[in-house]
């Protein structure tokens, strides 16, 4: 039997061999486990989540497949998000114009985020506060300034210390799992290039990319750029 969850809009199946297809205590209890990542990413308790499970005792299944169900539908609202006094009040200037937040964006304990969260967000909370994404052009505007060396090779020492990034890795919603913890750092642009991928800035201690190109459902860091006040 197949069980499909969707979590925020992202489909996760399961397979199972379930006796005269009933669900039980127990496997609510394995899938709960196996999915406690991708409902940590996704801002969701997984009590909430175990209750929604256990509704599929009562579901009949059609074809070997239960129904997929909807565990959420909204993306978490803002609450706990950083400081933006300290930001204004310790931004990251750039000789090109551009002034970065002095750290990653983040909502409680929740780091990583979906291309269309990091948009809502940015809508809802960042855009209020006077920040935003950055664009493609301005995570390559960066790179050119304190990304590479005189003689045209990557400087990702400099380019880390300058911005005062840090390698989080990313979430990688195909395997629901969480990668690259201390061996890289993937910041989202807020400029798309197609209708399921947008651009982001990748760096690690042997080059930096300003251009790189990615499905947006994975989850990546967000560092914002403040908006330029009008004169």
């Amino acid at each position: 039997m197949e069980i499909k969850v969707k979590i925020n809009g992202y489909r996760m199946n399961f397979s199972r061999e379930l006796e005269d297809g009933q669900l039980f205590n127990s496997d609510i209890t394995e899938l709960s486990k196996m999915l406690k990542t991708t409902f940590e990413f996704a801002g969701i308790n997984p009590a909430f989540v175990a209750s929604h499970l256990a509704s599929l005792c009562e579901k009949e299944a059609v074809d070997d497949t239960i129904k997929e169900i909807e565990l959420s539908k909204e993306v978490p609202s803002a609450k706990n998000t950083p400081d933006f006094e300290f930001w204004k009040d310790n931004l990251i200037e750039l000789d090109c114009g551009l002034k970065f937040a002095p750290e990653d964006f983040y909502v409680g304990d929740k780091k990583f985020f979906t291309w269309d969260e990091g948009k809502k967000y940015e809508k809802e909370t960042l855009i209020p506060h006077g920040f935003r994404l950055p664009t493609l052009a301005d995570w390559t505007a960066a790179y050119c300034e304190c990304g590479q060396k005189e003689d045209g090779e990557d400087d990702p020492d400099k380019f880390e210390e300058t911005l005062k990034l840090s390698k989080e890795g990313c979430w990688d919603w195909g395997l629901a799992l969480y990668l690259g913890q201390g061996s890289y750092g993937r910041f989202w642009s807020g400029t798309p290039s197609s209708e399921a991928n947008a651009y982001y800035l990748a760096y690690h201690s042997e080059g930096v990319r300003p251009q790189g190109n990615y499905n947006k459902g994975y989850g990546f860091s967000i560092r914002c750029v403040a908006i330029e006040e009008e004169k």
